[in-house]
């Protein structure tokens, strides 16, 4: 009997986790879109739109800033870092686009 009841507290907690990331982590976070707009859409309308789809400020970046720091080696299938402590990188596939 205790083995069909054990999941049940870690499943309470394993949901307010989910809960509490999603109140505090996820709206910390800052997130990057770059798009190419057509020449009859005006920026407002992209900001509008996705400030409504994401329930978040939006503003326009003059410039990315850097997602990695540190110093890597590339690997084939994730970077390794150089710096004892930095986190290793996991590389997903690039999407090339030809003509």
């Amino acid at each position: 009997m205790d083995r069909a009841f054990w999941r049940i507290p870690w499943a309470q907690q394993t949901a307010e986790m989910y809960a509490l990331m999603e109140a505090r982590v996820l709206r910390a976070v800052q997130y990057h879109v770059v798009t190419w707009e057509p020449a009859d859409v005006s920026e407002m309308a992209i900001r509008v739109s996705l400030s409504a789809a994401t329930q978040r400020p939006v503003q326009r970046a003059t410039a990315l800033p850097a997602f990695l720091t540190g110093t890597y080696r590339e690997r084939l299938r994730y970077l390794e870092p150089q710096t004892y402590g930095e986190p290793y990188r996991i590389r997903t596939r690039f999407l090339e686009c030809t003509d």
